[in-house]
C-alpha cells in the first residue's frame, strides 16, 4: 500500500467534523455535548500531491485523480522484475489507527452504523460487534480485536455509508467496558465513551477518506 501523508487541517477541520456529527444518532450528539472538540488536532492523510487547499474540501471527491502506479524494477537473481505499487487505500490506513489503538488497554472503538435498524435481516444475532440503543445500531470492537485486521475493516465497511460515518476510540475504567459489553446501550454509556473519546473518524472526500480528531496530540 501506498504510503499517504498527513495534513493538519486547523478550524476548518473542527467546523467540518462538528457539521458531520451534527446529521447522526446520539453518539454524535452525545459527541457534540460531551467531547470537546476544541482540544487536540484535526487531521486526513491523503496522496502526497494533495496540498493543504485541497484537503481543507472535504465534500468534494477526486482526492486520488493524479494517481499513476509507480513501476519499481527489483533484481531477483540477476533478472530485473517490475512491479507496481498499490493505489493509496485509506480504509486501511483507518484500520491500522484502529488496530493500534486496540492494542492498549482498556479500550474501545464503537461504529455509528446509522444506515442500520435492528431488525434488518443482514444484521445476525449471533454477531457478538453488534449493540442497540432502541433503534439505532452500532458495531462494537474491543482489544481482543486489535490483531484481527480483517475484521476491523469488515466492521469499517459494514458501519459506512454513503452519507455518514462516525467511528470513535475511547478509554475507558472497566466497570464502563463491563456495561457495554452487553448488547444493549443506554445513553448514559454513549455519553461516557463520548466524554472519553481520543480520537473520531468520520467520511470526508465524497467516501474517498476520514477526517481524524485526535485529543491526545
Amino acid at each position: 500500500m501506498k504510503i499517504l501523508k498527513e495534513i493538519k487541517l486547523g478550524d476548518e477541520g473542527r467546523d467540518f467534523l462538528r457539521g458531520h456529527l451534527a446529521d447522526g444518532n446520539t453518539l454524535s450528539r452525545c459527541l457534540l455535548e460531551y467531547c470537546d472538540l476544541n482540544v487536540g488536532e484535526v487531521v486526513t492523510h491523503l496522496p502526497g500531491d494533495i496540498n493543504a487547499k485541497e484537503a481543507k474540501r472535504f465534500s468534494t471527491g477526486g482526492k486520488h485523480k493524479d494517481f499513476r502506479p509507480a513501476v519499481r524494477r527489483i533484481l531477483v537473481d540477476g533478472k530485473t522484475w517490475m512491479t507496481m505499487e498499490e493505489k493509496p487505500d485509506t480504509v486501511a490506513h483507518l484500520a491500522g489507527l484502529i488496530r493500534e489503538f486496540l492494542g492498549k488497554d482498556r479500550t474501545l472503538c464503537i461504529f455509528e452504523a446509522a444506515q442500520c435498524s435492528p431488525t434488518d435481516p443482514w444484521l445476525r444475532p449471533d454477531d457478538e460487534r453488534i449493540r442497540t440503543l432502541d433503534d439505532e445500531v452500532y458495531f462494537a470492537l474491543g482489544k481482543n480485536d486489535a490483531a484481527d485486521e480483517g475484521k476491523i475493516t469488515g466492521t469499517i465497511r459494514d458501519a459506512y455509508s454513503d452519507w455518514h460515518f462516525v467511528c470513535v476510540m475511547s478509554s475507558l475504567p472497566e466497570e464502563d467496558l463491563l456495561s457495554i459489553r452487553g448488547k444493549i446501550l443506554t445513553e448514559g454509556d454513549v455519553k461516557v465513551m463520548a466524554e472519553r473519546a481520543e480520537k473520531i473518524a468520520v467520511r470526508a472526500y465524497d467516501g474517498e477518506g476520514f477526517v481524524v480528531w485526535d485529543r491526545v496530540r
